[in-house]
């Protein structure tokens, strides 16, 4: 967990801890039945299908602006909300990218409506201290690369835990992945994970 870092200015030498949540290991298979039960959950879980991604954008647009980005297959019709919508260009082409750069007041808090969704952004004041959560090279299933301490662990269910927990409160006003993002190659992993990560969670900036 990243804390005393002041939005809007370079901080200084900030405090940092980063939680522990690794899973690989050079040796051992992670069973069928773990990846298996992780698609199950993600089918019947608390989280979110929309899959929204919150960050600041380019410092030279302004403290106050954020883009809001969603993937999804492109079947999603939201209503002109978004300025740019196109499929991706490389790899996993079924999917499309919607993405659009929005002001959040300077009372710190704007409410967007996104297909149906009141998703409320909040940004803490510029210049004063803030808190966020940062996790690294988070492996949940042997599938693309070998990590079997991913069941073991239950690497995945805890991250998800942890993710809408303290992401989803008001404690925490950012959250990131570092290092690798899932381990994936041939089709994006990290769709089953953020499907399980709340709303009010994928709201924070990221």
């Amino acid at each position: 967990m990243r804390r005393g870092h002041k939005w809007g200015n370079a901080p200084s030498a900030p405090t940092l801890i980063v939680m522990g949540l690794f899973a690989r290991a050079p040796n051992g298979l992670l069973c069928v039945a773990y990846f298996a039960a992780i698609l199950f959950a993600n089918a019947a879980s608390n989280g979110d299908e929309l899959d929204l991604r919150v960050s600041k954008a380019m410092h030279m647009r302004g403290y106050g602006k954020v883009r809001i980005s969603v993937v999804d297959n492109g079947s999603a019709d939201y209503s002109g909300f978004f300025d740019y919508e196109a499929p991706f260009a490389h790899r996993w082409t079924g999917l499309h990218l919607h993405s659009v750069v929005k002001e959040v007041p300077s009372n710190g808090t704007a409410v967007f409506d996104i297909g149906g969704r009141h998703v409320v952004v909040r940004l803490p004041a510029e210049g004063h201290g803030s808190r966020g959560l940062l996790f690294a090279d988070p492996c949940i299933v042997s599938r693309d690369v070998i990590c079997p301490m991913a069941e073991r662990f239950r690497t995945f269910d805890r991250l998800v835990d942890v993710v809408n927990t303290l992401v989803g409160s008001d404690e925490i006003d950012y959250w990131g992945i570092v290092g690798d993002n899932f381990y994936e190659s041939t089709s994006p992993i990290g769709q089953i994970f953020f499907s399980r990560i709340s709303l009010r969670a994928k709201a924070k900036p990221f």
